[in-house]
């Protein structure tokens, strides 16, 4: 059940990610804002999720982290 909802998560992310980016070279925004926009509208202020094991909430940060640097 645990891992099921974690993938889905992040491919909820990954896809908010893409279109993001797809939409920022369209208007010209810079992607890196665009990213940090989708973490502040997934974490608990926004969308409210709420990590119990911070080796989950570090490899998802470090994932997160990683796509922002490749792009």
């Amino acid at each position: 059940m645990l891992t099921n909802s974690v993938i889905f998560i992040f491919a909820v992310v990954m896809l908010s990610a893409i279109l993001v980016s797809q939409a920022g070279a369209k208007f010209g925004v810079p992607s890196l804002l665009l990213f940090l926009m989708v973490g502040m509208a997934f974490g608990t202020d926004g969308y409210g999720l709420e990590f119990n094991n911070s080796l989950v909430e570090q490899f998802i940060g470090m994932i997160a982290l990683s796509v922002i640097l490749f792009s």
